[in-house]
């Protein structure tokens, strides 16, 4: 893939995970109200989720690492930094993953603890957007 392929695709992931983060807040909040008829909808949109994050980050080690690795140092820097947050990331949807299947009888504390998870989402995909899209390094790197 080229690196405006690939900027395309993280850009086009990203407003994804967005619009899927969107309908989980806005679930998790009517929860967190008292609708607890809810809760297994919230669980479901929160392993999708999940489910989807961790397929688009398996996707940026496949092509977003090494197309940033061909930048020069600066592009290697990001890589590892990059390679260092999905290392986080992982460990951060698992544990969001067994928050899902164990905190069956406290809703409100599974609806926050996903407006938890939305908040980081969002924060990691705007510092991802500004670190990666917006610094110019896929554009700099050569084509494969």
């Amino acid at each position: 893939m080229t690196a405006t392929e690939v900027a395309t695709k993280v850009e086009s992931e990203h407003a994804r995970l967005r619009g899927m983060a969107g309908v989980l807040q806005s679930l998790a909040l009517r929860v967190v109200r008292g609708d607890d008829d809810l809760t297994s909808a919230l669980r479901l949109k929160g392993e999708e989720l999940l489910e989807r994050f961790d397929r688009h980050v398996r996707w940026e080690e496949d092509y977003l690492l090494p197309l940033l690795r061909r930048a020069g140092a600066e592009g290697e820097a990001c890589s590892e930094r990059l390679r260092e947050d999905h290392r986080r990331q992982r460990d951060r949807l698992s544990a969001s993953l067994a928050d899902l299947h164990h905190d069956a009888g406290k809703p409100r504390e599974l609806a926050r603890g996903l407006l938890d998870v939305i908040e980081w989402l969002e924060r990691d995909m705007a510092t991802e957007d500004a670190r990666l899209l917006g610094s110019g390094l896929l554009r700099e790197a050569p084509p494969s």
